[in-house]
């Protein structure tokens, strides 16, 4: 091996481990907590295909906050749908303030 190959594998498993160490805060938060190995496969590419974890963290946020408006008839996706469907870019009707993106995914 030539060593701009080392380091490629390194900077990969390093990126790997942080997406995986992100992933594992976004799931705590997440309510349907089916499909865990593929939600985590689909959220590391979307990583490396560049969106970033503001995005999704954002657009989980928004997601939490439609499934507890809608809470009498909405049932939450699997999270490995969730995942695969990149649905962090769907637009869900509700008000969503600066304050609400600021909350932590704890507090939902």
């Amino acid at each position: 091996y030539t060593d701009s190959i080392m380091v490629k594998r390194f900077e990969n498993n390093t990126n790997n481990n942080i997406y995986i160490v992100e992933f594992e805060e976004i799931w705590k938060a997440y309510p349907n907590k089916k499909g865990k190995e593929n939600a985590m496969k689909d959220y590391i590419k979307a990583r490396k295909d560049g969106v970033t974890y503001e995005t999704i963290v954002n657009g989980l946020k928004k997601y939490l906050m439609y499934c507890k408006k809608e809470k009498k008839w909405y049932k939450p996706k699997n999270g490995s749908t969730w995942f695969h469907q990149r649905s962090w870019n769907d637009e869900y009707e509700i008000e969503v303030t600066t304050e609400d993106l600021q909350m932590d995914l704890t507090d939902f």
